[in-house]
């Protein structure tokens, strides 16, 4: 598949779950695996020595000045470090490799590999994705005032508003003129405002943190609370806003053994149906209606 699309080069960063042989001809002199493997950590390598065969590849990190080059210390004090994470580049590539496992990264047990790729023809292609600008709206009164102004500075608007816009033929001219000068001006869309909502709030993690420094005692209890009663009404907020997303409207109704979208007739079934579940000759009309 990615030769039919016209790949000529290829670079792959995996988790191999397995260490490899060194000085195979596919991996290089810090390649720390065992050549003598057996049984599933043999059939493993056969695996990994296939796919870079097939694509002319090579391990380009078991090539690297570094003095240590595990890619995974465990986080049990028993356990060996080990090196299974690799990048694999095309054999034609002039690479130049490392690990920073000077320190943890993050909560994981790896550490990141890196390699630094030179070739003819290599160039990184990136597609850098628009942000969305779906209910967008100024974040101040001020905002929207500068956001009238740079619309008619951007789109040169002298006279009246008739006039100018029948001057701007191109509707795509138009379009990205109220699209930069909305990105330009402090805004928020509905993903801001729905993140914004589900993100735990600044006072509630100023909460958590000051009743952990806080000593035992009566100052940290009184803390404790303060923090419980802020995470309540987060939860309660990211509940609430969970309900609004999963409310469906309801647009058919079955009416007299059919589906319709007529509100009068639902309307008259509804009166129908609780007619006939809720009425009680014993009752009066009354008890009945308040019922």
């Amino acid at each position: 598949l990615l030769r039919a699309a016209g790949a000529k080069y290829l670079v792959v960063g995996c988790d191999a779950q397995v260490g490899l042989s060194p000085n195979t001809g596919l991996t290089g002199p810090q390649a720390a695996g065992k050549s003598d493997a057996r049984g599933e950590a043999h059939e493993r390598q056969q695996l990994v020595y296939s796919l870079l065969q097939d694509f002319q590849l090579k391990a380009a990190s078991t090539w690297t000045d570094d003095a240590v080059y595990h890619t995974r210390r465990p986080w049990s004090a028993h356990q060996k470090v080990t090196q299974i994470d690799y990048i694999f580049v095309s054999k034609v590539l002039s690479t130049k490799s490392g690990v920073r496992n000077d320190k943890r990264f993050g909560n994981s047990d790896h550490f990141p590999v890196w390699s630094d790729i030179t070739g003819k023809e290599i160039r990184a292609v990136s597609r850098q994705l628009k942000a969305s600008l779906a209910g967008w709206k100024p974040s101040s009164e001020q905002h929207a005032a500068a956001y009238k102004e740079g619309i008619v500075e951007a789109m040169g608007l002298t006279g009246t508003s008739m006039y100018d816009l029948c001057n701007h033929s191109d509707l795509r001219v138009i379009q990205r003129c109220i699209e930069n000068t909305a990105e330009s001006i402090p805004h928020t869309t509905s993903h801001s405002r729905r993140t914004s909502l589900l993100r735990k709030p600044i006072a509630l993690i100023e909460a958590e943190n000051a009743s952990k420094l806080a000593e035992p005692g009566e100052r940290r209890k009184q803390l404790r609370r303060h923090e419980a009663k802020l995470r309540r009404q987060w939860k309660a907020q990211r509940a609430l806003h969970g309900r609004q997303n999963d409310k469906k409207h309801l647009r058919a109704l079955e009416c007299n053994g059919s589906l319709s979208e007529d509100r009068t007739a639902w309307k008259e079934e509804i009166l129908r149906h609780c007619t006939e579940k809720y009425y009680d000759e014993d009752e009066t009309a009354e008890v009945q209606k308040r019922r």
